[in-house]
């Protein structure tokens, strides 16, 4: 408009095509703001705190190897990997958690599963590995590598997932850092699981 448009007689400037006069609307700019803490029922801090007590062990498997194998296949490329993927984690649960309360439910909901099912293998023996482990353990609502019978049998999950494992022995990996990060995921679920209630709760008294 400022280098191609024309001025009429009310000063209102248009653009000619075709012999043809064409307006556009004057911009009124207005700024929506909002409280995320009034989002999250006053919970956000306390939410946040539980993110950042996260260590996201299960991404980091290199920081656990024994000294000797951690520059040996096949878990020599295990410390970039991780520092990427600790990272990644990060920024994804914050992303969600900034999107809508619905949105970060579901991440920790399926990252919740995820870490269970991992934690199960590492009391089972073994350390899921691949890409196929990886499959399973990120489609944690389905295992459509499963047969529909065997979908509630634990065993037979376990033993698709020892044939693509690390060895245990490899590493200093106790329970620990993954506990702590299930009862940060477990707890940051209960707030969430309060905000729903609220939500709920709230509109009723109203009536």
């Amino acid at each position: 408009m400022k280098w191609y448009g024309e001025e009429d007689e009310q000063g209102n400037r248009f653009i000619r095509i075709q012999g043809k006069p064409y307006y556009f609307p004057m911009r009124e700019l207005e700024t929506w703001t909002y409280s995320i803490d009034d989002t999250y029922s006053g919970f956000y801090d306390d939410i946040m705190e539980n993110i950042k007590a996260l260590t996201f062990a299960k991404y980091g498997l290199w920081n656990y190897l024994h000294g000797e194998f951690k520059n040996k296949k096949p878990y020599n490329e295990l410390e970039q990997i991780g520092k990427n993927l600790r990272g990644l984690m990060k920024v994804l649960v914050l992303k969600r958690l900034e999107s809508s309360v619905f949105a970060f439910k579901r991440t920790i909901e399926k990252l919740l599963k995820i870490h269970e099912l991992f934690y199960k293998s590492i009391e089972a023996g073994f350390i899921p590995a691949g890409e196929e482990a990886a499959e399973l353990l990120y489609d944690a609502e389905s295992y459509d590598i499963l047969d529909k019978t065997e979908q509630n049998n634990e065993e037979a999950m376990y033993a698709i997932y020892e044939k693509m494992s690390y060895k245990l022995e490899d590493f200093e990996v106790g329970s620990d850092p993954l506990s702590e990060d299930l009862f940060g995921m477990n707890e940051a679920e209960e707030l969430i699981r309060e905000i729903r209630e609220k939500d709920l709760i709230n509109p009723l008294r109203k009536l």
